[in-house]
């Protein structure tokens, strides 16, 4: 029934919960986004609980189990398994890394339904996905809790294929 009980843990464990999540803005209902969120400083160690995506639920809504059923597409860290991702699905969808990834871009082309994830350093592909979406999406971010990395959000000016506009940045930090 979607409802968050002891039997369907948060993806994260209890690092993540939906408490520590931001819906950004601006909602989009056409066109293709991009942005990179940074998950490392040099003085911090890579950021070990987090959350990516985007969602169609405003943050009230949260008493429900985030995954793709519900309105929330996220890659997500894996609480146990340093060499995997996870994405939102209602089955656990595990995805082998050979490191964590220091900064993520997502890329959301609304009107095809694709939603992509890459790791910005090796300019690699991490995962992409085929959604159907119906209205308003929001970028969605969950900087998670207990460890000191920041979650840094490197806005883009213009968007048409990753990678390809400079950044300006702006911090989402919990502790």
């Amino acid at each position: 029934d979607g409802n968050v009980s002891e039997d369907q843990p948060f993806p994260d464990g209890e690092e993540v919960t939906c408490l520590t999540a931001i819906r950004g803005t601006p909602g989009f209902s056409s066109g293709k986004h991009y942005w990179e969120v940074s998950l490392a400083k040099q003085s911090t160690a890579i950021k070990q609980s987090w959350w990516l995506g985007v969602t169609s639920k405003s943050l009230q809504e949260l008493k429900i189990t985030p995954n793709t059923s519900n309105g929330f597409w996220f890659l997500s860290s894996s609480p146990k398994r340093p060499d995997h991702l996870e994405f939102s699905t209602e089955s656990k969808a595990l995805l082998f890394v050979r490191s964590r990834p220091k900064t993520v871009g997502v890329f959301l082309d609304y009107d095809k339904g694709e939603l992509s994830f890459y790791n910005v350093e090796e300019s690699s592909l991490i995962v992409s996905f085929i959604v159907t979406f119906t209205g308003q999406v929001f970028p969605f971010f969950n900087p998670g809790k207990g460890d000191e990395a920041p979650v840094e959000i490197l806005h883009k000016r213009e968007c048409s294929q990753p990678g390809e506009q400079q950044n300006t940045t702006g911090d989402v930090t919990t502790h």
